[in-house]
């Protein structure tokens, strides 16, 4: 994978809102799971949370080329998930337009905009309503929210 700056491409995030949420996004990150288009690992990303009208992440970037975005959780400063955009096939899938995978094409030095949609991680939701993998649990259920987005960033994340 090229590391070249000049084969660099930038893009972000945008949430649509941030259900229910009422504090600022301050200490809030977005992690990411994306896999190159043509194969390949995942790669596991992160960025802070801003708010400038909407709630967007900070500039990301990946070498040029094709991607899915595989995985999508917003965590606090704590390691807490609190929300997440679940993945096509999953029970919570219907609940957002745009469920992952969603493909990202990053060929040209402007930076693209993602906008996609997170619904709230309730503490009886299991990453499995989501279309995550069993995998990224650390812990029982008990512990679910926490440990959620800890593990994921490590290990598989999806199904």
């Amino acid at each position: 994978m090229p590391t070249d700056a000049a084969e660099q491409r930038n893009f972000k995030i945008v949430f649509e809102s941030l259900p229910n949420y009422q504090g600022t996004p301050a200490g809030l990150t977005v992690a990411l799971t994306v896999e190159p288009s043509g194969g390949g690992p995942f790669m596991h990303i992160s960025a802070n949370l801003s708010y400038d009208q909407q709630y967007r992440s900070a500039a990301l970037n990946l070498p040029k080329g094709s991607y899915k975005i595989k995985g999508l959780i917003i965590k606090d400063q704590n390691g807490l998930a609190l929300f997440a955009t679940p993945v096509s096939g999953s029970l919570k899938a219907h609940l957002v337009n745009k469920p992952l995978s969603v493909p990202m094409v990053l060929d040209h030095l402007n930076e693209v905009t993602m906008t996609l949609q997170v619904l709230v991680v309730n503490a009886t939701d299991t990453p499995q309503s989501f279309g995550y993998s069993e995998e990224v649990l650390a812990a029982g259920p008990a512990t679910l929210i926490p440990r959620w987005i800890n593990k994921s960033l490590s290990g598989p994340l999806l199904k």
